[in-house]
């Protein structure tokens, strides 16, 4: 029998089931009116998680039987090796399932299961709850799973990570003190030239460090049109490129003013924001040329009048600024100019 699944002729059960999606697939999606299309996506992913939850309670049933291989007369060494054979799953990934299934189906989580199948939290909130608890007394998992579900369904799963690492403090913080600080420890990052010209890069962060990586990365990482052939991990290279190009933006913004650049303001460099001359909203590029530091409140003052206000230089000094409002403005129109020379800031 071929190794790989025939997903081309599925059990009686799941007919069905292979119908709608072979209907759903069939389906001209250009004619929705787009309250419609945004609605299925959403609700498509509810029921994605839905069959994410059915397939982990009959992946937990195969594995409580030892029927890993049994599809073609064979019986396997293991599930998650099965897996990685028959689905193509990766050992880590392979393994992990596993893990939540057997938690989810044969442990304290049974509760998470239900609301896996019910489409109210997701497989990767199930898995945290899994990970997240594998290691805390039976009577402990129990008495918190109501409390850790609740937050699940307000909070995504980093944020719901943090919850359930509070857990593990709070139940026993000496195993959580020492898993601190080997977490510490490990931590790393490993950048170096490749024989092609390339840069490989490689590293490994503590929970609250990643996270603050993700949340900078994920705006820059977004696809940057429908037609954005880019992948995952290109976008995310993308974004970190751009990341590291802002950071020497701004630390030469930072030598180049100094402090705010408004006129008659004398705020340090530790109270300014980096302030583009032309809107990024309207296509301003972040780059020296289009950046100046404000201020917090010049900043603000600037980002509220964005469509009709600019900073721009003037003169060939840098330091030379001057506050255009344009002439929609109430007043008709007026020019602050910041004579300040290239010398130092007045």
């Amino acid at each position: 029998m071929d190794s790989n699944i025939d997903s081309n002729a599925p059990p009686g059960g799941l007919r069905p089931l292979a119908a709608a999606v072979d209907a759903l697939a069939a389906q001209d999606l250009d004619g929705l009116p787009a309250p419609q299309a945004a609605q299925r996506v959403l609700v498509l992913r509810a029921l994605l998680e839905r069959l994410e939850g059915q397939w982990l309670r009959e992946l937990a049933a195969v594995d409580a039987r030892g029927a890993a291989g049994a599809e073609d007369g064979t019986r396997a060494d293991c599930t998650a090796g099965w897996l990685r054979r028959r689905a193509r799953l990766g050992a880590t990934d392979a393994h992990q399932r596993v893990r939540v299934a057997r938690a989810l189906h044969r442990g304290q989580l049974a509760g998470t299961a239900q609301a896996l199948a019910a489409g109210e939290i997701s497989w990767t909130h199930a898995a945290v709850l899994a990970r997240g608890t594998q290691d805390l007394p039976g009577q402990s998992t129990a008495q918190a799973e109501p409390v850790l579900l609740e937050a699940a369904r307000r909070l995504d799963p980093p944020r719901l990570r943090r919850v359930v690492a509070h857990l593990g403090e709070v139940a026993d913080p000496e195993a959580a003190e020492v898993r601190a600080c080997r977490q510490h420890d490990q931590r790393g990052l490993w950048v170096s030239a490749t024989m092609a010209g390339m840069v490989a890069v490689d590293g490994l962060l503590e929970a609250e460090a990643g996270e603050t990586l993700l949340a900078a990365l994920e705006p820059l990482a977004r696809p940057g049109a429908a037609d954005d052939q880019r992948s995952g991990s290109q976008r995310r290279a993308d974004a970190l490129t751009e990341l590291a190009r802002r950071a020497l933006e701004s630390g030469r913004l930072a030598v180049r003013d100094g402090g705010c650049v408004f006129p008659g303001c004398d705020r340090p460099l530790a109270w300014c924001d980096a302030h583009h001359l032309r809107h990024w909203l309207h296509g301003g590029p972040t780059d020296l040329a289009n950046l100046v530091l404000l201020c917090r409140a010049h900043h603000r003052a600037g980002t509220r009048a964005a469509g009709g206000s600019t900073v721009t230089p003037t003169g060939t000094s840098p330091s030379h600024r001057h506050i255009e409002d344009s002439p929609s403005r109430r007043d008709g129109g007026s020019r602050l100019s910041d004579s300040r020379s290239s010398a130092g800031r007045g």
